[in-house]
């Protein structure tokens, strides 16, 4: 199977540009509106001092630390309203039906429960393969230590590249659970994780390398936009005008990679995303 990068983007500014006026409503109130109130219900967010490679250590840790009892809630509560964007914006962008607003939220809402589901067993295999994989590589070290410190250090650093390597690439192959969820109506998690590894199998590198080339721009890009907000809030002289400023970047953001993700998913799914022609029934 042949992956485009020219193609799948080409398609999402095709479809994100036709539709704007209706996702810019599902961006606002998915992305935009939660990370505003996040950051006028925690302004310390908006300060990054103590978290610079120049800051106080023990005072991040006392940060985080008094945040954590309020960051958590108002986290979980933002990432599920972003979940629901998302699926809503997907479902907006690649349903044959050309649904409605109203009726992409729903899809957004029907593809929570199983997107939750997902998350849970990511996390459980997670901690599963970050405990043996320690156990490993602590073994491996150890015994390299006892013949040569320079050689332990060496392989440690390729094992822990190597692991690094192993579970973006494990991120690719999941990345289409979004639309897959969205507009095949999958609602069991496994079935759903089975299905995005089967899609992205073929091209599994190739999307990965897209992925890096979107994200280094995104990178540079959002270098860029937090110098310039940073200058609009001093010169406005309120903090609050920056989580104004990151929830709108926020949006737009999340606007163009559901468009990149129903362009991938269109060219991996061939003919039978085409047969979509009902979601959740």
């Amino acid at each position: 199977m042949h992956f485009d990068m020219g193609r799948a983007w080409n398609e999402a500014v095709a479809k994100v540009g036709a539709n704007f006026s209706l996702l810019a409503i599902l961006g606002g109130v998915f992305f935009f509106v939660p990370a505003v109130i996040l950051y006028l219900a925690m302004p310390e967010l908006l300060d990054l001092s103590p978290m610079m490679p120049t800051g106080d250590p023990e005072a991040t840790a006392r940060l985080m630390e008094n945040l954590a009892p309020t960051l958590l809630p108002l986290a979980t509560l933002v990432l599920i309203a972003n979940l629901v964007g998302y699926c809503a914006m997907i479902a907006l962008l690649g349903d044959k039906r050309r649904v409605s607003v109203g009726e992409a939220i729903g899809v957004g809402f029907k593809a929570l429960l199983p997107l939750i589901g997902v998350m849970i067993l990511f996390v459980l295999a997670y901690l599963v393969c970050a405990i043996a994989a320690g156990l490993v590589v602590g073994g491996i070290v150890a015994a390299l230590a006892m013949v040569s410190q320079g050689l332990a250090y060496s392989v440690a650093i390729l094992l822990v590249v190597a692991i690094v390597v192993g579970l973006i690439l494990v991120c690719t192959r999941l990345s289409l659970m979004l639309p897959v969820v969205a507009l095949e109506g999958m609602v069991n998690p496994l079935k759903a994780i089975r299905r995005s590894w089967s899609l992205t199998r073929p091209v599994q590198w190739r999307l990965l390398g897209f992925y890096l080339l979107f994200f280094i721009a995104y990178f540079v890009v959002a270098i860029v936009l937090f110098i310039v907000m940073g200058l609009i809030a001093a010169a406005l002289a309120t903090p609050a005008a920056l989580g104004f400023l990151n929830g709108l970047a926020g949006a737009v953001v999340a606007i163009v990679f559901s468009g990149l993700l129903v362009g991938i998913y269109r060219q991996l799914a061939g003919p039978s995303a085409q047969a979509v022609d009902g979601t959740f029934e």
